[in-house]
């Protein structure tokens, strides 16, 4: 008998097909708010506390700890205030564990490239799907999506993007050498062009290379000045846009390189003594740095999330309310129009539990369908937020 209703709800259903659409669009919509809400919170929650987990111990110049963590984690906020890379040389030498620099103020096909050092790949067990890391000044280091975002494999070459191009004296973009490709991690890293410090100080303008001056003939126009000690070069002279076997001798830092800035350190302890000893030691009223725990900052971040969420889940509350309450006057209104068709049941000799069964299998239907469509909607948001934001 169940049968028999259901394929006479069908043909209800399908007969007035717009009717239909309408409304389980609407209570599709209704159902997607707060599922996809919760949904996509969990997995933004999920994905910063593993990141930060995974982060234990970060150093930076004192300002704002939230700009720090998403700069040195995610890539994604500029720090302006940078500090000597000879602080990561003496934690070092303390030899409390990993570390690695991190600097990141450039781009390539807008995919972020960040300074760093071997020790990085290590601490975050990033392994290669294909050829080596970085061995020398002008080689980088690609993460799996942004190799396929730029189209490239190992051995091919990019460009760093201008930095601004209506500033004519601003640092060169630089062509740098894919020398491998990281696996898949779904973590940030999977956006990122790694390259060594030299060459992101290269790329900020700290240094650079050019042909050999003092083998310049004087009245090529290149040479404005020469003494016993020094050489003044014209504006002729072009720094390499691209540095490799032949002319990476030539690259130069125009200052000592422990000087040179780095923008954070992030920090592996070896054991909860070292922990504590690195606490004390940076976070002293004199000191210009301090270190913080990642995983702080994002839980106070994700506080407000939560207080963000709760006043939207009240306010899902009283619209659920008021849509019920449109969906009962819809459900009254649709019986009563529908007044010929249950006396015709009645004529037939239909049983009383009929109509009462229909109307609950039409509206069971309705709602299971709903409830499936704003699952899959729901999916489909999260994979793009994935791709967009958490390179999943």
């Amino acid at each position: 008998m169940n049968r028999k209703v259901l394929f006479l709800v069908w043909r209800y259903v399908s007969f007035h097909w717009g009717k239909s659409t309408i409304l389980l669009a609407s209570l599709t919509l209704t159902i997607l708010m707060p599922t996809c809400l919760t949904r996509l919170t969990r997995v933004f929650e999920e994905t910063l506390r593993d990141r930060a987990v995974t982060s234990p111990l970060l150093l930076g110049v004192k300002g704002s700890d939230y700009d720090l963590t998403m700069h040195a984690l995610y890539f994604r906020s500029d720090i302006q205030a940078p500090f000597q890379v000879r602080v990561w040389h003496d934690l070092l030498a303390k030899n409390r564990g990993l570390s690695a620099p991190i600097t990141s103020h450039f781009t390539a096909q807008s995919q972020p490239i960040v300074g760093t050092s071997i020790e990085y790949f290590e601490a975050r067990k990033l392994r290669l799907s294909q050829g080596s890391m970085f061995r020398h000044m002008g080689q980088c280091v690609l993460g799996a999506k942004a190799a396929t975002k730029l189209g490239v494999d190992s051995g091919a070459s990019i460009m760093s993007d201008p930095e601004n191009v209506f500033h004519l004296a601003g640092a060169y973009p630089l062509k740098m050498q894919v020398a491998g490709i990281l696996e898949t991690s779904r973590t940030p890293d999977d956006e990122a062009v790694f390259v060594d410090l030299k060459t992101h100080w290269i790329l900020e303008g700290l240094g650079h290379g050019h042909e050999d001056v003092d083998s310049l003939d004087e009245d090529n126009g290149k040479i404005l000045k020469r003494t016993e000690n020094t050489v003044t070069t014209s504006s002729a002279i072009i720094p390499y846009l691209d540095i490799n076997e032949t002319n990476q001798d030539s690259f130069h830092f125009h200052a000592d390189t422990e000087t040179l800035p780095i923008s954070a350190i992030l920090i592996w302890p070896k054991d909860t003594k070292s922990t504590a000893l690195l606490l004390g030691e940076y976070n002293t009223a004199s000191n210009d740095l301090h270190m913080i725990k990642p995983i702080d900052v994002i839980e106070s971040m994700l506080r407000w999330v939560f207080r963000i969420k709760a006043f939207l889940d009240a306010n899902f509350i009283l619209v659920g309310l008021s849509i019920g309450g449109m969906a009962a006057m819809i459900l009254l209104l649709s019986l009563r129009l529908r007044n010929e068709e249950f006396q015709t049941f009645d004529c037939l000799g239909c049983s009383r539990t009929l109509i009462p069964r229909l109307v609950l299998y039409e509206w069971g239907l309705f709602l299971i369908a709903a409830w499936i469509l704003s699952w899959m909607i729901t999916l489909a948001i999260e994979r793009l937020i994935q791709q967009a934001w958490l390179g999943g």
